[in-house]
């Protein structure tokens, strides 16, 4: 059955579900207000951690991806960029460095496996064993900058930099507490605790003010906030000419049906899947089947063809008739100054 994230949560008025969670609001966010309060234990690295101020979705794998290459590039490869992950999804409890060619996405979980194609990834349960394992791998020759996907809310790693992201469409939806609400904590709780926030999703149009305007609700946040957005890259010319059977098991999907609609596709369904959701024999032989029984070609997001790879069977057969549709992250030349300015300072600082 697919699952998306409830609709009210990011509605700006306050719904009558939401006020009967209040309660359970309020204790979630106290507990987490509660460990956020508590100090980190330094390693020997610079930790740069990205991360929501929701729950769901925010494109943080792209900006991760992208970010790590910006480092490199900002420090002549001086400094390493390493991602730490929790490994959502995956079997192993680590620290482990996820080898590409070895491990799964059951093992290491499906983002990891996929950032690993390109970039040096650790998995581990504990940040703080992971961060330290990654800080040990090191090398004289070379420092190493950890980037931990997700865990602003986590305290046991010291952070030198911590930048939110934020989708620019869902924004912070009731500025209500989970349950009642997409935040992780009380806007209060979090902002003292953030260096940037970054706004991500599609690029708004020239007109489309509203949503390239931050909300009231971050007012009180003084530190810098930069626009980035996706693009999707370009496909083969001839998905553009037969109907398409999209599947994914992503935050949001919605927004993967919009970017291959703005790639000229013709989306014929759009299978959709919980989020990190394992597929399965039956799920493969049944989209194999629609695409067969409607002449159609099998679309998917590069995370969700991560879950797929080292697989038998069927599962095999639907990555292999499979195009995936990538994205790439753009940012415009000013903020990118800016970002890479954080970025000088606070590595120079390690």
């Amino acid at each position: 059955m697919p699952l998306d994230e409830p609709s009210w949560w990011y509605r700006h008025d306050e719904t009558a579900v939401a006020t009967s969670l209040r309660p359970f609001a309020a204790l979630y966010g106290s507990l987490t207000a509660r460990r956020m309060a508590r100090a980190g234990t330094a390693v020997d690295a610079a930790v740069l951690c990205v991360g929501n101020l929701t729950a769901g979705g925010s494109g943080k794998t792209p900006f991760v991806r992208w970010l790590a290459t910006e480092i490199a590039d900002l420090t002549g490869r001086a400094i390493a960029p390493v991602i730490l992950s929790r490994g959502y999804g995956g079997a192993l409890r680590g620290p482990v460095p996820v080898d590409p060619h070895k491990h799964t996405a059951s093992a290491v979980g499906d983002e990891p496996l996929m950032l690993s194609e390109t970039l040096p990834v650790f998995v581990a349960r504990d940040r703080l064993a992971g961060a330290r394992a990654i800080a040990a791998a090191g090398t004289r020759d070379q420092r190493t900058a950890i980037i931990m996907d997700d865990g602003l809310q986590n305290p046991s790693v010291r952070k030198d930099l911590r930048i939110a992201l934020i989708d620019r469409y869902r924004g912070l939806g009731n500025g209500l507490v989970v349950p009642a609400g997409p935040l992780r904590a009380r806007l209060a709780t979090q902002l003292p605790h953030i260096d940037m926030v970054v706004w991500t999703g599609q690029k708004p149009a020239e007109t489309d003010a509203a949503a390239a305007e931050p909300p009231m609700q971050l007012s009180a946040f003084r530190g810098p906030m930069i626009q980035t957005w996706t693009e999707p890259v370009p496909v083969r010319p001839d998905l553009r000419e037969r109907p398409v059977i999209l599947f994914t098991g992503i935050a949001n999907p919605k927004r993967v049906a919009q970017t291959a609609r703005n790639l000229g596709l013709t989306i014929a369904s759009h299978r959709t899947f919980a989020d990190h959701h394992p597929f399965t024999e039956r799920d493969a032989i049944a989209l194999l089947s629609e695409a067969r029984t409607t002449d159609a070609a099998l679309l998917t997001t590069e995370k969700d063809a991560a879950r797929l790879k080292g697989q038998s069977g069927a599962l095999a057969e639907l990555l292999s008739a499979s195009s995936v549709l990538r994205i790439q992250l753009r940012i415009a030349a000013e903020d990118r100054e800016t970002l890479r300015a954080l970025l000088t300072e606070t590595l120079g600082h390690r």
